[in-house]
């Protein structure tokens, strides 16, 4: 009785349709969750080790020298949209202003290691041209856009 090489051709189908399979998988895992952010959430998150290292398209002007640990998440589908988290013992630059608050992060940071300020119960922030900024523990947290504007300063005539 003769066999068919049929069911012997489906079976290494099968193996090759699996091993793409997993391959994909695999490369998906390995481009991590910034794809699906991205994609799914319209997130773009980055991270970088100091100040020096950002990107001057940031607009982060305001971020002390010694800033570090800086977690940054942009809008993919908002251009200008951005909450920041960085680490940092410096002051912010003079011409930041306290004005009261009225806006509040579009974009959600989560940081399991530091300490988020309670944005929605701060009456004031730091206005740093186009980012609204807060003090956490250990460093400044802010966003952008915001609808402050620093002829709200506090204090100002």
């Amino acid at each position: 009785m003769n066999e068919s090489p049929a069911p012997i051709l489906r079976s290494r189908l099968a193996r090759i349709a699996v091993g793409f399979g997993a391959v994909a998988l695999l490369g998906t895992a390995l481009t991590g969750c910034t794809i699906v952010d991205e994609v799914l959430h319209g997130e773009r998150p980055a991270s970088y080790d100091s100040a020096a290292d950002l990107p001057d398209e940031l607009g982060l002007d305001w971020a002390p020298a010694d800033a570090t640990d800086i977690d940054v998440i942009e809008s993919s589908r908002a251009e200008g949209t951005a909450t920041v988290l960085l680490t940092s013992s410096g002051d912010l630059p003079d011409d930041c202003v306290l004005v009261p608050r009225e806006s509040g992060p579009t974009m959600t940071l989560t940081d399991d290691e530091r300490e988020l300020p309670e944005t929605y119960k701060a009456t004031e922030v730091q206005l740093c041209g186009e980012w609204a900024v807060l003090p956490t523990a250990d460093g400044w947290y802010g966003w952008t856009p915001v609808t402050e504007t620093a002829a709200d300063a506090v204090g100002a005539e």
